[in-house]
């Protein structure tokens, strides 16, 4: 069994791989198995302007030109965190407990607003001025808990407000769900329930399709390809993201 699991893992690595040769694909995060911590070396800004190199309780934000790597910033936590994401002037970090938001000030990053009742398992993206966060992960939240995407307003970044929150059927341990954007869309994986595909209007999100087949534990986008690897219990598959309505298989690596 566990080699089994070494291969797929092994298979998903490889394909992400290819598409990096490609110059498509952002450094992605490290995981150990079986601990939620992501140990990102690297990791791209949303606006590819600048790259984060973590290490413990702290983030220094480089930025690459031909010649020089430069050391622009450095954000200290004061506690471990669980994943980060953000542009160049903002960052928001995942801890065990809450998304803090930071903003680049004049001489150093500074601590604006914190999101509470995150916990560890949950995932996060931002896309434009609106931060979702889906709550409900089997993983370190009670089996009995309802899972549901909640839509925070950042117009106001030092006041993220909640604005909607959105359930979602079925609780249990074993569930599993996973955020993503493309374009102006939410992508939101369940292990479950499949993918499902909603139109972000302002701040309330719009299903516009919805596929029990595409069941899985792991999604990464590749937007400037439109296309997306699903890693599943039975290998890994290419989709094709160029309509959203319907989105098709195009390979399967097992």
């Amino acid at each position: 069994m566990r080699s089994i699991i070494y291969i797929k893992s092994l298979l998903f690595i490889i394909a992400i791989f290819l598409v990096a040769c490609n110059g498509y694909y952002a450094p992605q995060p490290l995981r150990i198995l079986g601990s939620q911590k992501e140990f990102q070396h690297f990791h791209a800004t949303s606006d590819s302007n600048y790259f984060f190199l973590t290490s413990e309780k702290k983030i220094n934000v480089l930025t690459f030109t031909k010649q020089s790597v430069d050391l622009t910033g450095t954000v200290p936590i004061p506690q471990d965190f669980e994943r980060i994401k953000g542009k160049k002037d903002t960052i928001y970090v995942q801890t065990a407990t809450s998304i803090k938001l930071f903003k680049n000030g004049l001489n150093a990053w500074e601590e604006i607003a914190s999101i509470d009742g995150v916990k560890a398992c949950d995932d996060f993206v931002v896309l434009g001025k609106i931060l979702l966060v889906a709550k409900g992960n089997g993983l370190c939240r009670g089996s009995s808990e309802t899972r549901s995407v909640l839509v925070y307003d950042l117009s106001n970044p030092k006041l993220p407000l909640l604005k909607n929150t959105y359930g979602l059927s079925g609780t249990g341990i074993a569930s599993t769900l996973q955020l993503a954007t493309y374009q102006n869309n939410i992508l939101l994986l369940s292990k479950e329930k499949g993918l499902m595909v909603f139109e972000l209007s302002g701040d309330k999100l719009i299903k516009i399709s919805s596929n029990e087949a595409l069941k899985g534990e792991k999604l990464t986008v590749f937007e400037s390809k439109k296309i997306a690897f699903l890693a599943t219990v039975n290998g890994i598959q290419q989709l094709t993201l160029k309509n959203l309505k319907n989105i098709q298989v195009l390979s399967t690596f097992q």
